[in-house]
Formats: structure tokens, sequence, C-alpha cells
């Protein structure tokens, strides 16, 4: 049986001004879906997203003007 992912990526910022927290399904239809994970602690959003059955499969570290950020990207195999 071949197996099916979907993906999602989660982007912390770490600016001047705020810090935020925000995972996107990545859907197969090219549709983002996002939402916040309600908390700015990124240990805690990265094992709520474990929670839920997702594997963090990379990262990298984005230069804004006014802070970092990382973007996080996550798999889970679909049903």
């Amino acid at each position: 049986m071949e197996r099916k992912w979907e993906y999602c990526t989660m982007v912390a910022t770490h600016t001047a001004s705020d810090r935020m927290l925000i995972v996107t399904l990545l859907r197969a239809n090219g549709e983002p879906e996002g939402r916040s994970l309600g908390t700015p602690t990124l240990g805690a959003a990265i094992a709520q997203l474990g929670i839920e059955g997702w594997e963090m499969c990379g990262f990298y570290t984005v230069n804004f003007p006014d802070g970092l950020g990382q973007q996080f990207y996550f798999k889970r195999q679909m049903d």
C-alpha cells in the first residue's frame, strides 16, 4: 500500500514588536489553511503538533528586518 502524507509549516517569528506562532496546513488543492496554536512558547507548540500526529521533517532560520524567525516543516501520514 502506498503511503500518503499531509504537510504543514509553522512559522515562529521573533521580531522586535512581538512573537507569533502560526501553523499552515498545506492542502493538495493549493489552498492553505492557517491557524494559531494559542501559545507563544515554541516548545509547547512543537509538542502540541506531536500530539496531533505531526513529525518534524525540517526547518530553517529566516532573517527579517526587525528580527529572526524560523520556519518548521511537519508531515503526518494520511488515513
